[in-house]
């Protein structure tokens, strides 16, 4: 399109631009313009911030984007009122439609449910899942000497109760901020069996003992060698030479010489491993531990025991740079002694201080109880194995009931449809206690979203629990394979502060709607795959009947899916209009959500191309669609980028153990069309 310069009737002045940022850090906030706006002899002043939208003769002004500067701010004009009020009517035709889907008798949605009723339960087998982790152990004497060299978990824990600012400006107990520290250095949450705290604690009193432990985790083989380690865990004392020289540091500046698209893998490693050794580095020179609030500071920073002090004043001043020294020598006699009374209260002491001093910023004490009892449930990832055990037993005993029932398997049934029942209303009380925690919806990032992903899991199969219990353990195994992949290594589970753009309440509504989705994908997803493993074996009349209530019931749910992933992706499209002034900009998200989209009404309507209605090609179709799912929610976030990329990290190796998985399923489909022809011949 060939670039216009057209005059609006109205002149924009700029009086300021500011950007607030989460206190303590560099992160934006938020980003707002003071506009004067004149026509004619009228004028007048508007605050213009993301999400925020000022109207003017018909012409509406968007907060885009601002000057590298940071003194001018870019702007989107957007002229539309008639096409604007056309779309809106389009949508709630649309959304009326959904409705009428899922409402109506005639509907395709309505004719399944009514096949439902004339078909008894349906009882199924299937596969199990396993998952095995091995923990490493040392027999280095080192490592036996351990106890020496930590605090007790009961100090650690009070120590835990302290507050710390991170990197990103939130306030937040130490016993969260050690938990990352360490899954960042170890990828995991614990240390030879001791928690973080201890670990923090041990790391800064006893730098000559924990230097030499093999702490620091890497992926590379080549560079735990350079440390003179044959595994993957490395020591910090093991990048130094005998002159005390940082053996990485050439590889190190031959990595930032590069641009980032230039870095290779190699070189991603190189910088990981050094961000770890300097993490290190900062704890044991007394800074990466932000204490102390200033009240006097206007950005909110708090600062470390190692940081400059002389900003404070008076009282404060003689606190703040003796307190955590002291503290450190009484914690050495602690352990040494295994007396903690004076440690003890100086950890009271500094509660006190950021109390007094840090109040604007100050989590509160129910949500700090709230976080560490949080932190200490670890909700979603203990309940992960017990959704995966229920839903292995449930799938047992209801494919028992299928083939005589008793009193023994009804009971069963009955009692672990309970038991995930209850596993549901548990993490819904994780999720209720995290979005308490953060103060904001607990699915703005990879880790939220996929524990959001299993929470409704389960909610799909209480859709069809009465009728098919089966269909309710299925999404149980669903729920616990997700909460298992999402408490692994590449997953980060920090609650961290929204970006610009995110704050605002159609993150709830847009993110929540198209989740619950995938919810409904995944359960008929399992469904599809259990039907195609048992069409390679023989089955009875009875089993057939089952057979086909099954495919009723995911049917039924990727309709359910289908509305949702569209009132969705339309509802982000209102979202987009009202923060940017477009509906559509073609990032890779949006376009592989609508691709998903059409996959599924493709799956759905299937069933009217007459040699498409079979069962096996249904099944077939709906496993692999599921695929456009998988590269809507990580294939974007990892291999693309976009405006929707808010929780890209590295690439996951689970990703290529889902190409795998394919793989195999490409097999197993195979096999199960051979089997069908010759059934015909």
């Amino acid at each position: 399109l060939k670039n216009e310069i057209r005059n609006v009737p109205f002149t924009i002045g700029l009086n300021n631009f500011t950007i607030h940022r989460y206190p303590g850090s560099n992160s934006p906030s938020s980003y707002e313009s003071d506009l004067t706006l004149t026509s004619g002899n009228k004028s007048r002043r508007e605050v213009l911030f993301m999400n925020k939208v000022i109207h003017e003769q018909g012409y509406r002004l968007y907060q885009s984007s601002y000057d590298p500067d940071e003194k001018g701010t870019i702007l989107i004009v957007n002229y539309d009122p008639t096409g604007t009020i056309i779309t809106y009517i389009g949508y709630v035709l649309m959304f009326l439609g959904i409705l009428w889907i899922l409402l109506s008798k005639g509907s395709r949605f309505g004719i399944l449910r009514s096949q439902l009723k004339r078909i008894s339960a349906a009882t199924l087998l299937l596969f199990s899942i396993g998952f095995a982790q091995a923990q490493a152990q040392s027999t280095d004497e080192l490592m036996k000497e351990m106890h020496r060299f930590v605090p007790t978990r009961e100090h650690a824990d009070k120590f835990g109760e302290l507050i710390v600012q991170c990197h990103t400006g939130r306030t937040e107990p130490i016993d969260t901020y050690a938990s990352k520290l360490l899954r960042k250095l170890h990828k995991s949450k614990s240390f030879n069996g001791y928690s973080a705290e201890q670990v923090l604690l041990g790391l800064i009193i006893y730098p000559e003992y924990w230097n030499s432990l093999p702490l620091i985790e890497t992926d590379n083989a080549e560079l735990a060698s350079i440390a003179g380690s044959k595994d993957k865990y490395i020591c910090y004392y093991g990048l130094f030479d005998n002159n005390g020289d940082y053996k990485l540091q050439q590889k190190v500046d031959e990595v930032y010489k590069k641009t980032p698209k230039e870095r290779t893998k190699s070189d991603k490693d190189i910088l990981k491993l050094d961000e770890k050794v300097n993490i290190i580095y900062a704890l044991q020179q007394g800074e990466l531990l932000a204490l102390f609030p200033d009240e006097n500071d206007k950005s909110g920073k708090w600062y470390s025991p190692g940081e400059e002090l002389s900003i404070f004043a008076g009282k404060d001043s003689m606190f703040v740079s003796k307190i955590f020294p002291w503290y450190l020598s009484e914690l050495d006699h602690g352990i040494r002694e295994n007396d903690w009374q004076e440690a003890n209260q100086l950890i009271n002491m500094m509660a006190t201080y950021q109390k007094a001093k840090g109040s604007t910023l100050f989590p509160g004490e129910n949500r700090i109880k709230a976080e560490l009892l949080y932190n200490r449930l670890n909700i979603f990832g203990r309940s992960a194995m017990f959704y995966l055990a229920c839903s292995l037993l449930l799938l047992i005993f209801a494919i028992w009931r299928m083939f005589k029932s008793n009193r023994v398997n009804r009971i069963g049934v009955g009692v672990l449809c309970s038991m995930i029942l209850l596993l549901f209303i548990a993490n819904t009380a994780g999720l209720a206690m995290r979005w308490y925690i953060s103060g904001q919806a607990p699915w703005s990032n990879a880790y939220e979203s996929m524990v959001y992903v299993a929470w409704t899991a389960p909610l799909a199969g209480m859709f069809f629990m009465r009728r098919s219990p089966l269909t309710f353990g299925l999404s149980g195994l669903l729920a616990g394979f997700i909460l298992l992949v999402s408490n692994f290594n590449f997953m980060d589970p920090e609650i961290t502060p929204l970006v610009p753009v995110l704050k605002s309440p159609w993150l709830m509504f847009h993110v929540a709607i198209i989740m619950a989705s995938y919810g409904f994908f995944g359960m008929s997803f399992f469904i599809s795959l259990f039907s195609t493993l048992t069409s390679l074996s023989k089955k009875s009349d009875r089993f057939a009947l089952k057979l086909k209530e099954l495919r009723i019931m995911n049917e039924l749910s990727l309709i359910i899916g289908l509305c949702l992933l569209s009132a969705g992706t339309f509802l982000g499209a209102i979202w987009a209009n009202e923060s940017w002034g477009r509906y559509w900009g073609w990032d890779p998200k949006e376009v592989w959500a609508l691709v998903t989209m059409f996959v599924y009404a493709f799956v759905t309507h299937a069933h009217r191309i007459k040699g498409l209605r079979s069962d096996f090609a249904f099944n077939t179709m709906t496993i692999y669609a599921f695929a456009s799912v998988l590269m809507t929610y990580f294939g974007v976030n990892y291999y693309l980028s976009g405006l929707h990329s808010y929780g890209k990290t590295d690439t996951p190796v689970v990703l290529h153990i889902i190409y795998g998985l394919y793989f195999l399923l490409t097999i197993l489909v195979a096999c199960s069309f051979i089997k069908r022809r010759k059934e015909r011949i």
